[in-house]
Order: structure tokens, then C-alpha cells, then sequence
């Protein structure tokens, strides 16, 4: 089951969650089975968490990365995944429907597999070399925005 710790950590906002995976980033955050519908979670650094069973229901992952994270059984339902870094996903049997893959301002696109959305849209920022990216990402703490280009 989940870690209570852990939970309490994205409710407190982004910014408090991505300083904690800074100063804890050899620790593999366990939010299992937690309720994470409509959560806030653009721009959170959610590499290697165990999420199997949460519902992610209408939670906005604009621009998240989601890089060796476990999503098996989880709720992916409506969820807006525009600029979301995945690599090595646990998908089993994780619901994913109406997938939102544009930004908050543009015409809704949506898709039923976070797979397809891997193939972004040209406007979309990619990272260019994604080791460098992911391992300064979580090492920094930089703003991954800035490493674009």
C-alpha cells in the first residue's frame, strides 16, 4: 500500500513535490492505490514511483516525467499528457481513455494509449539527448524547460 508520506507530498503542490524528489532522489516515491483525480501535477518529476492503482482520473501530467514508473491498474482517464516525457512504463491493465494530447489552450486531441502519444506534435519540446536530460532533470532540479532546444 501507498506511503502516507508520500501522498501528502503532491497535495502540497509541485514545487514541494519536485524539491522533495531533489533532495530525495534515490528514493523510489510509493503511491500506490492513491487518489490522485484531478491533481495538479504539471511539470512533476514522477520518474520511478510506484503508481500501480491510483486514480489518476483528470489529472493534468502537462509536461511530467513519468520515466521507469509503474501505472499498472491505474486510472489514466482523461488525463492531459501533452509534453510528457515516458520511458519504460508499466501499463498492465491501466485504463486509458481520452488521453489529452495538446496543451490547455489549443482544440482537445485525445487518444487511448499514452504509447501513441509518444509521437508528439511538432510544436511539442523535445529533449536533446533524452540520459542527459532525465539525469539533470533529477540531479538539478533545473527546470527542464530550459533544456530544450
Amino acid at each position: 500500500m501507498a506511503n502516507d508520506d508520500h501522498i501528502a507530498l503532491p497535495k502540497k503542490g509541485v514545487d514541494a513535490w519536485n524539491a522533495w524528489r531533489h533532495e530525495n532522489y534515490n528514493i523510489y516515491p510509493d503511491l500506490s492505490g492513491a487518489n490522485l483525480r484531478w491533481a495538479h501535477l504539471k511539470w512533476a518529476h514522477l520518474d520511478g514511483a510506484n503508481l500501480s492503482g491510483a486514480n489518476l482520473e483528470g489529472a493534468n501530467l502537462q509536461t511530467s516525467t513519468v520515466v521507469e514508473t509503474d501505472l499498472t491498474d491505474a486510472d489514466l482517464t482523461g488525463c492531459r499528457i501533452y509534453g510528457i516525457s515516458t520511458w519504460d512504463l508499466k501499463l498492465d491493465r491501466a485504463k486509458q481513455q481520452n488521453l489529452m494530447i495538446t496543451p490547455e489552450n489549443e482544440p482537445v486531441i485525445t487518444v487511448d494509449n499514452i504509447e501513441i502519444a509518444q509521437f508528439r506534435l511538432p510544436s511539442s519540446p523535445q529533449p536533446k539527448d533524452s540520459r542527459r536530460y532525465r539525469h539533470y532533470h533529477l540531479q538539478s532540479g533545473a527546470d527542464p524547460r530550459s533544456l530544450h532546444g
